[in-house]
């Protein structure tokens, strides 16, 4: 919907300019948002103006703070509700500005804070919060104790949360793991750098039956973090052929594990990486050099551990 009405084309260019361009007190900011609102709907285009200023650099947390609220405690007109622009609605682009915008901490502090903006966001700030990788351990802590009324949004915040390498304490992994295991968490949480290889090794030895035939093993392999005897666990899932080439790609593979997949008479995928691998001993290469597949044999030829005594 365009602004008919030139004068207040000009009230509303007016307004977001000294939104802008300025830090004005809250109260000024209410008033300035009285102007171009009123006691009507919020309009499409003044929403869209509206989201322009939270996007721009320099403002003071009151000022994001007042606009967002003004924004969400308004009533919308039609044209707001059915917002769409590429799948996502306005509540959508509000969510984005939060976690891909704001640096301040002390603002995202605030937000996480908020129980009358996360009402009236009809939930959608932690998971914006969650997703900003500014936002404090404080604040991802106190954002974990919220009483969600609606499922979906509770489990999107716990994904977000699981997903977060900044600032998320290892221990609300270990509850998104325990108390919040859908799918969609777990496996991000598993692969999340900020477990220790400590902690991964605890989580396969407690759940190794139960997950790993779930296909857990591979979010577990993405983890840089995950020692190389947790690797032999995995190893000693009923399917191994499955994650051999990973077990043999990873970082933390050891001589130890090498030799055991080597024993395993792996399939030529697996031989290939093993051949390749900067940690494959001699003996092995020079096994390999001999090999039917031509790719293996080149694999090994050209490993820097290869003997030069064969």
């Amino acid at each position: 919907m365009e602004i008919k009405n030139e004068s207040d084309k000009k009230s509303i260019e007016s307004v977001v300019a000294n939104l802008k361009e300025g830090q004005p007190d809250p109260a000024i900011v209410e008033a300035m948002l009285d102007k171009i609102i009123g006691r009507q709907p919020l309009k499409i285009c003044v929403a869209e103006k509206l989201l322009s200023v939270l996007k721009s650099e320099g403002m003071s947390d009151d000022v994001f703070v007042a606009i967002l609220k003004k924004i969400y405690l308004s009533d919308w007109d039609e044209e707001l509700d059915e917002y769409d622009i590429d799948g996502c609605d306005f509540m959508d682009a509000l969510s984005e500005v939060i976690a891909n915008n704001v640096k301040s901490k002390k603002l995202l502090c605030r937000l996480s804070e908020d129980k009358e903006l996360i009402i009236s966001s009809s939930e959608r700030i932690p998971e914006a919060l969650a997703m900003n990788k500014n936002t404090s351990a404080d604040a991802l802590i106190r954002l974990s104790k919220w009483e969600f009324t609606d499922f979906d949004r509770e489990k999107d915040f716990w994904v977000e949360l699981a997903s977060n390498d900044s600032n998320v304490p290892e221990y609300l992994l270990l509850e998104s793991i325990a108390e919040h295991g859908y799918v969609d968490v777990i496996g991000p949480a598993l692969e999340n750098p900020r477990l220790t290889g400590d902690m991964l090794h605890k989580i396969v030895i407690d759940k190794k039956c139960e997950w790993l035939l779930s296909g857990y093993s591979y979010n577990i392999l993405d983890n840089p973090n995950v020692r190389a005897d947790t690797l032999a666990l995995l190893l000693e899932d009923e399917s191994p052929e499955f994650i051999a080439d990973r077990l043999v790609k990873h970082k933390n593979t050891d001589e130890v594990l090498l030799r055991k997949i080597t024993a395993m008479s792996p399939d030529t995928r697996v031989k290939r990486a093993i051949a390749g691998n900067p940690k494959t001993p001699a003996d092995i290469l020079n096994r390999l050099l001999q090999d039917d597949d031509g790719g293996v044999r080149e694999a090994a030829e050209g490993n820097l551990n290869l003997s030069t005594d064969r």
